[in-house]
């Protein structure tokens, strides 16, 4: 597993990533609305790969991450994970 690495976090927002697989952007859908709060995008490895503001519905341009598995972690405004995703990039 290319994950072995990577901490599980127990989420307790549950959200999807539409579409998954993605090419060039992908869309955070929150089953219940958070005000603000921070998307951290992990590689293969555990590296953040990319950190960004989202919020429900909006897209996330995924242009400049590599093909591959990545792990999408939500954190709200004081920095705790509500919730983790796994996304696959494709080109």
């Amino acid at each position: 597993d290319p994950f072995a690495g990577v901490e599980e976090q127990a989420p307790n927002t549950r959200f999807s990533l539409y579409p998954n697989p993605a090419t060039d952007e992908v869309r955070i859908i929150l089953e219940e609305e958070l005000p603000s709060g921070q998307a951290i995008i992990l590689d293969g490895l555990g590296r953040q790969v990319m950190d960004v503001t989202y919020r429900s519905g909006g897209g996330i341009s995924t242009a400049s991450l590599a093909p591959g598995m990545h792990i999408v972690r939500l954190l709200d405004a004081t920095g705790t994970v509500v919730g983790q995703e796994r996304l696959i990039i494709q080109r």
